[in-house]
């Protein structure tokens, strides 16, 4: 044997062969080799066919659940992740998913997804998640913060006034001081908030 030649992609030149090959960019790649021995002779090309996937995967989450408020959800709430593989630069096909896997509240504890995770415990939440492709590829670690509320019962209020009735009526001015009460059995009463709309469509907001 005197030497071996390659060429890559379908070029015209030959090149010496005297070390590894790096294949740097996503896509399919065709390289030929052809032995050649100390008299000239030269032996069929082989031509290797590799698809190089450098791409990573890119994850991303949802909730669905009974929501409370715009953040937070009662017990139950399901997180789903959903992975997309890109193709590669050339137009081909990815590699293709391996695994995904998830780690909840802390980014040390990762555990392989296989459903929707369920959230039930009161409390603010953080879910991590990745993926890894075929490739061996992994993906950017992401995150969705999710609050779970147990107290889905809406409060109650008695609202009340000071004086209750004006008698008799004489067209005078009169302080009326106007109040309420709120009771709430789950997570208690944050504030209360009362609007007074006298009979010509002013409004006069209290907050206690």
């Amino acid at each position: 044997m005197d030497r071996i030649e390659y060429r890559q992609n379908g070029s015209e030149e030959w090149i010496l062969f005297t070390d590894d090959i790096l294949l740097n960019s996503s896509g399919y790649h065709a390289l030929q080799f052809r032995p050649i021995d100390k008299a000239g002779n030269i032996n069929e090309s082989d031509l290797l066919e590799i698809w190089v996937d450098l791409e990573s995967p890119i994850s991303s989450a949802a909730v669905t659940g009974e929501q409370v408020s715009e953040s937070q959800y009662a017990p139950g709430a399901l997180v789903e992740v959903t992975v997309e593989n890109p193709p590669l630069t050339d137009g081909n096909p990815g590699s293709g998913l391996k695994y995904i896997e998830f780690s909840l509240d802390a980014e040390n504890n990762w555990q392989a997804y296989t459903d929707p995770i369920m959230l039930d415990q009161s409390g603010p939440h953080t879910v991590f998640f990745r993926a890894m492709d075929l490739a061996d590829n992994v993906g950017a670690t992401q995150q969705i913060e999710v609050e779970i509320v147990a107290d889905v019962e809406p409060p109650t209020m008695e609202v009340f006034a000071d004086p209750m009735e004006l008698r008799p009526p004489n067209s005078k001015p009169v302080p009326v001081r106007i109040f309420g009460t709120a009771f709430d059995t789950g997570s208690g009463i944050q504030s209360i908030h009362i609007e007074v709309i006298d009979e010509y469509g002013e409004c006069q907001t209290v907050v206690q």
